[in-house]
């Protein structure tokens, strides 16, 4: 996973760095409520970028552009039952607790996992949680197309998960449809026709969205690959207000 992303409590803004770690299985780490769909995501994407307990490099100061930066640990582990117990063995482990947690989201079910926000957020972190826009088990459909998204064919599933980041009202962070620039994503490069500009118009369109239901508590993270084999991540940008 990259070790940087923008933060925007608009559409985007300053930088945040996160470093995450924990260790997981491909066939796990995906998925905080229904791993049978979790498991068929991760299969077929997971083994190449599972997660280590270890800091990740972080970015320069200087991608903020002279901005400050902010250094938090993030952790992402596989879910399973014993998930909430997990979370005070890997603080026991790292000798610190994480300031920033991150579940996993498809499209297949409701936006957030309440028991899960609270599991985080009693631990005393702000919950991450990475929108993936599609369905696990079939992460290529071309239904799921981000020209789709941004023209509003899914504007009644979007809607209901902003009035449900509104109803939460405690901040989140909402990492939407990260490594866009990668082509080994559903949402990336290529895959069902994809382009940078469909990026962009899905990001404004959902957002847009979570602004109409006044959904301030949420946190908007931008979050492209960095570590390379991926496309310049400069046109996949959404903007700075």
């Amino acid at each position: 996973m990259p070790g940087w992303c923008a933060r925007a409590t608009g559409v985007a803004a300053a930088v945040m760095l996160v470093a995450f770690g924990g260790r997981a299985s491909a066939a796990s780490a995906r998925d905080d409520q229904h791993p049978v769909r979790g498991n068929a995501r991760a299969t077929q994407f997971a083994p190449a970028r599972q997660p280590r307990l270890r800091m990740t490099p972080l970015a320069p100061a200087s991608v903020a552009g002279g901005a400050a930066v902010r250094r938090q640990l993030g952790v992402t582990l596989p879910w399973s039952k014993r998930w909430a117990s997990s979370l005070d063995r890997y603080t026991s482990l790292a000798g610190r607790a994480p300031a920033v947690i991150q579940t996993w989201r498809d499209m297949s079910a409701t936006f957030l996992n309440p028991r899960d926000m609270r599991a985080i957020t009693a631990r005393g972190a702000i919950p991450l949680v990475t929108l993936e826009p599609g369905l696990w088990t079939n992460p290529r459909q071309p239904a799921y197309a981000l020209a789709r998204i941004a023209s509003g064919k899914f504007d009644s599933w979007f809607s209901a998960a902003a009035t449900q980041a509104a109803t939460y009202g405690k901040p989140f962070y909402l990492r939407f449809a990260p490594e866009m620039n990668g082509a080994w994503e559903p949402w990336g490069p290529g895959a069902n026709g994809n382009t940078a500009a469909d990026y962009v118009n899905a990001w404004h369109h959902v957002w847009s969205i979570f602004a109409a239901r006044r959904a301030k508590n949420v946190i908007w993270v931008w979050s492209p690959n960095v570590l390379g084999g991926a496309d310049d991540f400069a046109p996949y940008y959404p903007g700075s207000s």
